[in-house]
Formats: structure tokens, sequence, C-alpha cells
């Protein structure tokens, strides 16, 4: 409601400004100039306190959002805390960190990375020489081989199961 009344205001005033425009351009052409200029400086101070208004309006608003943050960031966190307890929240995100540490290792189709965590292994544990058979070794192959990735995700599923039956577990201890 308030929206078309502005539009119709708005419409009679632009009426208004072309009659007066049509009468100053018959009776003095620098009457026209001096009401130019003073309609825009209307204009521009009604945008101004438009413009005001609004932001006033949402600087308001924000700080209402934010005294309703403060009254509830304990209940907030509480239900989040409650959300991660929960095991099968738990096992997906350790399923998340066990695949990113896995995938981050640094083996891969190439070799091992240069710089990574598993070079920085081989080069303290085995030096040069690099044992065949071995558990290191057999990683290396799995990773240049292509199969890694599945190793990877199954590892990280076997790890995610276990924590979150360990959660499981935990939690109707607790209940009991």
């Amino acid at each position: 409601m308030q929206t078309s009344l502005s539009h119709i205001l708005s419409i009679l005033s632009s009426v208004k400004l072309f009659s007066r425009l049509f009468l100053t351009t018959l009776l003095a052409p620098e009457a026209i100039t001096n009401m130019v200029f003073s309609n825009l400086f209307f204009t521009g101070r009604s945008l101004a306190k438009g413009l005001w208004r609004r932001t006033s309006s949402l600087c308001r608003r924000t700080l209402s959002g934010f005294n309703w943050l403060k009254k509830n960031f304990a209940d907030l966190v509480k239900k989040a805390l409650k959300f991660l307890s929960r095991p099968e929240v738990i096992g997906v995100i350790t399923f998340a960190v066990a695949l990113g540490i896995l995938f981050g290792l640094g083996f891969g189709v190439s070799g091992i990375a240069a710089g990574s965590a598993a070079a920085a292994f081989q080069s303290v544990a085995f030096g040069a020489f690099t044992p065949a058979g071995g558990i290191f070794a057999g990683l290396t192959s799995m990773a240049m081989t292509g199969l890694y990735p599945v190793f990877a995700f199954v590892l990280a599923g076997v790890i995610a199961m276990v924590m979150a039956v360990i959660a499981k577990i935990v939690q109707r201890q607790a209940r009991a």
C-alpha cells in the first residue's frame, strides 16, 4: 500500500513539475533554471533521507540479529554438540578426516610426492634403501598401480565404522 501511494505521489509531483515548467517557459527562461535546480535539490534530499531511513533500518535489524545470537549462543552450541556427538555424525567426520590424511600422505601414481609426509618418512626410516615386501613398499606399489584410492576409501570406512561403534557404546553407557 505504501509503495502504490508513494508511486501516485511521485506521478502527481511529476505532473506538477511539468505544468510549472510549461508555464515558466512562456514567462521567463531564467526561471526554468531556478526551478530545475530547486527540484533537483529537493529530489536529492528526499533520496538521501530514504537511503538514511533504509540504512538505519538495516542496522537496527542487524543489531537485533546479533542480540538474538548473543541470547541464544549457549543453546546453539549445546544443539551443535548434541548433533556432533551422534555416532553416525562421528563416523562421517572420521571418514572425511581419515580420507584426507590418507590422500595427503604423498603416495601417488608417479611414486612418492616430493616434500610429502611419505617422502620424509622414507628418508628418515629407510634412507636410500626401501625394503621390498614392507608396508611402505606395498603402499607405493598400490599407489602406482591405481589401487591406493580404493585402499584409502576402504581403510577410511573401516576406521569410521570403528569410531561410530565406539561412540555408540560410549553413548549407551552414559545413558545407563
